[in-house]
């Protein structure tokens, strides 16, 4: 989920908050604001048929297709939305995705979408299964996987235009479902057309309940040819239409999109860590073969195998990349882990304070205008601040919940890449190699080590954390504290009640066994997180730790996209430090289907769910889930182009 930037947030939040349904005859839904009802409660079902399934061509349109994608301007109620998946269950192919984007300026409460679809109980299985995923908390987008990945669906809540122009899709079809032109303009302006017309693939076909002109000229100036055909009922005429113009994209050639891979292809994952399982399991639910091969006798016993971590937003506003990436990670992480591993929950509420003095006034400024929904997060005691909806994990209960899905992993140190036709994958111990079509490297530090990914800057940094004993220790806190290190509730560990403190951080270090010193590091931050308990804590309290690698990026954001070829680059890309439009530059260079997803640092819980999700979608040609200013902020190639950019 992307969160816009800040400036804007206060006015959209305050609209969202502000009840704008109502039921005028106890049985239609209308807004108050725009004056115009949703749909009639007699016959909306019909008409939504006619006007968009039929409209498109549906099912026809989706028989041959192993993935179709369509775009709705105007979720409301999620009528088309539960309808067309009613569709596809029953005539798409059986291993066929639906990806679902829609835009919303006004989202609904689950109460109201249940009330406002309880006259067609035939949509009863549909609609539940919207709702058991459904959460909109902020603007931006909203990533869904429904169905066991059969259908995805992807919310952009805000203004149209702007969540439409910041979009990376090829959709086949789109519905234009916005109130009525006269009583909502925005829904029906060039602005969107446009986008409409960048995003649609070739022939992609438009249905829309309206037959207004300038509707259809606007429609027709961006490519569109369109006819009227007979409207529902009482409606005299409505429009459907195909796209005949050329396709486009406004990703920069140095970040364009590489080739999809087909559907049932094989996809290795190197390292087993949070980014390589969630991201083998997003790929499997996108139809792929998937194997993991891990150098270590198990998954997720690196950095990703402490006993606890913690979901840890930073306390900073702006439109800053990171603070908006860091946003939108954070609610899809919170989705993903309730919603798929609740038993992986263990415990709920998060208190974060200043790490140091003069990050005090920061944490007021933060607190006056925060960039979060009203209820999300609040003053907390001594100066912190509280989310209230922020966990705690069990990564032990995470591992297992994902592997449970998971076909295959493989105990392998893969050492080196070679690419003709398809990738080998080669272990120095082993005399056969591996192939695969493609490669997502998700091994954290190791991910530098082959020379297709040499030049990334990924910095290793060792992180300590150390074990109390809770039962020595005086009613531990029942939730999560961070600031200079965290400490997590007690969580059980081979029959006893253990508290987790740490991290320490060193950069450069590759160093994995356990420190005294560290351990006594983390006492401090105990004591600092913990100020009740200082009488009681010692040295005689730590009963163990461990110690583990992470790798950060020098932007402080993880690295996550398909991998360039540098030298290709440096070569096609050599003029751009005179500017992007002094010649036109060729498509990016990259390794063929080769991937990288690390430089998660110490959010990695936090990062993994939404990142698999972006690097799914680069690798089958899938809307992405993240505006392109981030797409290009995340890319594996931003160094490079920052370097170029500069005079010789």
């Amino acid at each position: 989920m992307y969160t816009i930037p800040l400036q804007n947030e206060s006015e959209l939040d305050r609209q969202m908050l502000q009840k704008d349904i109502h039921w005028p005859d106890d049985r239609t839904p209308a807004s108050r604001r725009y004056g115009d009802i949703y749909f009639s409660s007699e016959n909306g079902l019909n008409e939504s048929r006619y006007v968009f399934l039929q409209g498109i061509h549906a099912p026809e349109i989706w028989q041959n297709k192993d993935h179709f994608t369509l775009l709705e301007n105007g979720f409301g109620t999620g009528l088309n939305f539960v309808m067309t998946c009613q569709a596809w269950v029953k005539t798409a192919p059986k291993n066929a995705r639906l990806t679902y984007i829609a835009t919303e300026k006004h989202p609904l409460s689950p109460t109201d979408i249940r009330r406002a679809l309880s006259p067609w109980p035939e949509l009863d299985e549909q609609r539940d299964v919207l709702l058991a995923v459904y959460g909109v908390r902020s603007q931006g987008y909203h990533h869904f996987t429904l169905l066991g990945g059969r259908v995805t669906l992807l919310l952009l809540i805000g203004d149209s235009a702007h969540n439409l122009s910041g979009l990376e899709a090829s959709v086949d079809a789109i519905y234009l479902d916005g109130f009525t032109p006269k009583r909502n303009q925005d829904m029906w302006t060039s602005e969107i057309f446009r986008q409409c017309a960048r995003l649609a693939a070739p022939e992609a076909r438009l249905a829309t309940f309206t037959a207004a002109g300038f509707v259809r000229r606007g429609l027709e100036d961006t490519g569109f040819k369109i006819q009227k055909e007979p409207g529902y009922g009482a409606k005299r005429e409505c429009m459907r239409g195909c796209f005949t113009g050329p396709s486009s994209s406004d990703l920069p050639p140095w970040y364009h999109r590489p080739e999809p891979l087909s559907q049932g292809r094989h996809v290795a994952i190197i390292g087993g860590g949070i980014a390589g399982l969630t991201t083998a399991l997003a790929l499997q639910n996108r139809g792929y073969q998937v194997t993991v091969f891990e150098a270590e006798a198990s998954s997720m016993s690196q950095a990703s195998g402490n006993p606890a971590a913690i979901i840890d937003p930073p306390v900073t506003g702006g439109d800053t990349a990171e603070a908006q990436f860091s946003r939108s990670a954070l609610f899809h992480a919170l989705d993903y882990y309730t919603a798929h591993m609740p038993n992986a929950v263990l415990s709920r509420g998060l208190n974060k304070y200043p790490a140091r003095p003069s990050e005090g006034e920061k944490f007021i400024s933060f607190l006056s205008h925060p960039p979060f929904p009203h209820d999300f997060v609040s003053a907390g005691p001594n100066g912190a601040v509280h989310f209230p909806e922020c966990v705690s994990l069990r990564p032990p209960q995470i591992r297992e919940a994902l592997e449970a899905h998971l076909p295959r992993t493989v105990k392998s140190r893969i050492t080196s890449l070679s690419y003709s036709e398809h990738w080998t994958l080669t272990c120095g111990t082993e005399t056969t190699p591996h192939r695969a079509d493609a490669i997502v490297i998700c091994s954290g530090p190791a991910a530098t080590g082959y020379p297709q990914t040499d030049t990334l800057p990924l910095e290793p940094v060792r992180g300590q954390i150390s074990l109390f004993e809770a039962d020595k220790l005086p009613s531990p806190p029942e939730q999560a504290r961070c600031g200079a290190g965290y400490l997590v509730p007690p969580v059980e560990i081979a029959g006893k009640s253990v508290l987790v403190t740490g991290a320490t951080f060193q950069r450069g270090s590759l160093d994995n066994t356990l420190r005294p010193e560290d351990h006594e590091e983390n006492l401090a931050t105990l004591a600092g997180l913990w100020p009740e308990a200082g009488p009681h804590l010692s040295s005689d309290c730590i009963i163990g730790g461990r110690a583990a690698i992470r790798a950060y990026s020098p932007d402080h954001l993880p690295v996550c996209g398909p991998v360039p070829d540098m030298t290709a680059y440096q070569t096609a890309y050599a003029d751009l430090h005179h500017g992007p439009r002094h010649k036109t530059f060729p498509v990016a260079p990259y390794h063929p289907h080769l991937y990288i997803n690390s430089g998660l640092g110490a959010r990695g819980f936090m990062t993994a769910p939404l990142l698999a999700e972006l690097i799914s979608g680069f690798i089958a040609g899938d809307a992405l889930p993240l505006p392109r200013s981030l797409i290009e902020a995340l890319h594996p190639a931003r160094f490079m182009v920052r370097a170029l950019r500069k005079a010789p």
